[in-house]
C-alpha cells in the first residue's frame, strides 16, 4: 500500500482531498502541516490505518528525505503562503 504525503492538510481543501483519497483508494494518507494541534483537530476520529497525522515543515529537506522513496507528495496551496 503506497503512502501519499499531503502537505498543507489544514482547512477545507486539505480535509476534502484527504477524505477523498481515503474513500476512493487504498493509499494511506499522511496529513501534514507544521502544527500538531491543528492536524489533530482537523482529523480527529480518522481511521489511523488509513490516515495519519504528521507534523512536518515542508521546508525541512532532511525530514522529507527521512520519509523515503515510497511516498507521493501532494501540496495544498492556500491563501497564507509564506506566513507562519
Amino acid at each position: 500500500m503506497s503512502r501519499i504525503l499531503l502537505l498543507g492538510a489544514y482547512g477545507l481543501a486539505g480535509r476534502a482531498i484527504a477524505e477523498a483519497i481515503v474513500r476512493t483508494s487504498s493509499h494511506v494518507v499522511l496529513a501534514s502541516g507544521r502544527r500538531h494541534d491543528r492536524l489533530a483537530a482537523q482529523f480527529a476520529g480518522a481511521d489511523p490505518s488509513r490516515l495519519q497525522i504528521l507534523p512536518l515543515d515542508a521546508t525541512d529537506a532532511r525530514a522529507l528525505g527521512e520519509l523515503g522513496d515510497a511516498v507521493t507528495i501532494l501540496t495544498i496551496l492556500g491563501g497564507n503562503l509564506g506566513t507562519q
